[in-house]
């Protein structure tokens, strides 16, 4: 899907200021192709949703963030994570340290 930077990032604001709306949002973190500027016209963009409202029913989560993409009319490819805040900060998980190590936190557009 071939979109600009500036378009990317205006749908994320527009969708994680949508899931704020509704929950407690502590971190937004970019990760993946966009964030190591490795992206293809037919990468999707991956974000990590740091919430204390997560962590009790990942499957129910995810689902929730993806009707939530509909619900904000998000025209890029989305793909969001949940992951609850003590989960975030205190693992050894492999997939959350690489986030963290090779993400950009974006969570400045919660208050844009």
């Amino acid at each position: 899907m071939a979109t600009t930077t500036d378009t990317i990032f205006r749908e994320i604001k527009q969708y994680v200021q949508f899931v704020h709306g509704g929950m407690t949002v502590e971190k937004v973190i970019l990760f993946g192709s966009y964030a190591n500027g490795t992206a293809t016209t037919d990468s999707d963009v991956d974000i990590a949703i740091v919430s204390p409202n997560f962590g009790k029913a990942p499957l129910m989560e995810k689902l929730d963030l993806y009707g939530w993409l509909h619900d904000a009319s998000v025209r890029v490819l989305l793909q969001p994570f949940p992951f609850g805040s003590e989960e975030f900060k205190h693992t050894d998980d492999f997939f959350i340290n690489e986030i963290k190590k090779t993400g950009a936190d974006i969570t400045y557009l919660l208050e844009q």
